[in-house]
C-alpha cells in the first residue's frame, strides 16, 4: 500500500522572504507604529494574520511583514489556503484570557499598534482613486477632506522662496527660472513644477517604471544623489524657487546641455 503523504507534505514550501510588499500601500505607517509592532513582536508573539493574494503578495499586514523580517522572526511561518468564506481562528494555545496578564496585554497592544501605526499615503489613494476605486466605499465626503488635509493642501504653498524661509534658509536666487506648470527632463530624470494632489493626473503618467523613485517636494540634490545615479527619478515640486535651485545643481553637475523643457501641460 503507498504510503500516505502528510498535509504539511502537500503544502506549498513559502518561507516570509518569498513574501511581496504592496508597492502601492495606502498605509505609509509611523515610527511609533513600527516600535510597537516589533515590541509586540517580541514581547508577546505572533498575533495577526497577514493576508496575501495567489501570487504571495501581501494584501494586508505589509507593517507586520516588515517589522517580522526586522527582529529576524521568520521561521516555519503557517500558511492557510481559503477562498474568504470560512473564517480562520487563530489559536494561542499557550494563553488563557481569564488568567494570563500576556494575553490582556496582548489584547491592549492589537488595538493600540493599529491605531499608531495608520497613516495615510494621500498620493497613492489619489492613484488608486484613478484606477477605479471607490473611496466613498470608505470615507464620507468629509472624511475624505480631512484625510488629504492631514498632509496639507499644497494649492496652497508658496511658489517665490517662502518654502525655505520659513526653515530660515538663506539661499541666492536661482539661475532657472521656472513656472507652475514647467516640465523638465534631466537626462532619465522629470521634474514636474505641479501641485503633489490636486495635480496628481499631470505627474502619473511618468510613473512607468517600477525602477523609478518617485519624490515628491525633493531638495536642489535630489536628482544627483547616489540612487539616483542607478534609478531614474520622477520629482514633483510645487515651489518655483527649488525647482530653479534644482536645475541650477544639476546643470552644475551635468551640463546644462542635458536639461530638456518639455511641453507645457499644466495649468
Amino acid at each position: 500500500m503507498a504510503k500516505t503523504q502528510a498535509a504539511e507534505d502537500l503544502l506549498p514550501v513559502v518561507s516570509l522572504e518569498d513574501l511581496k510588499q504592496d508597492d502601492r500601500n495606502p498605509n505609509k505607517g509611523t515610527e511609533r507604529g513600527d516600535a510597537l509592532i516589533e515590541k509586540s513582536l517580541q514581547k508577546y508573539g505572533f498575533g495577526r494574520s497577514i493576508i496575501v493574494d495567489k501570487h504571495n503578495k501581501i494584501i494586508a499586514g505589509n507593517k507586520t511583514h516588515e517589522n517580522l523580517l526586522q527582529v529576524g522572526m521568520v521561521k516555519d511561518p503557517i500558511f492557510v489556503d481559503t477562498d474568504g468564506t470560512r473564517p480562520i481562528i487563530h489559536r494561542r494555545i499557550d494563553l488563557d484570557l481569564d488568567k494570563d496578564k500576556r494575553a490582556r496585554e496582548l489584547s491592549i497592544m492589537d488595538n493600540r499598534t493599529s491605531q499608531v501605526s495608520l497613516s495615510w499615503d494621500t498620493t497613492v489613494l489619489a492613484m488608486l482613486k484613478e484606477d477605479g476605486i471607490n473611496l466613498k466605499e470608505f470615507w464620507t465626503e468629509d472624511e475624505l477632506e480631512e484625510v488629504f488635509a492631514e498632509e496639507g493642501a499644497d494649492s496652497m504653498l508658496p511658489s517665490t522662496g517662502e518654502l525655505l524661509a520659513l526653515t530660515d534658509v538663506t539661499i541666492k536666487e536661482p539661475r532657472h527660472k521656472v513656472e507652475r506648470g514647467d516640465i523638465f527632463k534631466l537626462d532619465k530624470h522629470h521634474l514636474i513644477c505641479c501641485e503633489l494632489f490636486r495635480q496628481w493626473s499631470v505627474w502619473k503618467p511618468f510613473l512607468k517604471d517600477p525602477k523609478q523613485l518617485f519624490v515628491p517636494y525633493p531638495g536642489p540634490h535630489a536628482p544627483v544623489t547616489l540612487r539616483a545615479e542607478h534609478n531614474p527619478v520622477v520629482m514633483v515640486q510645487p515651489d518655483t524657487y527649488i525647482c530653479g535651485h534644482i536645475l541650477d545643481r544639476w546643470a552644475e553637475v551635468k551640463g546644462g546641455d542635458t536639461i530638456k523643457k518639455l511641453v507645457r501641460e499644466v495649468q
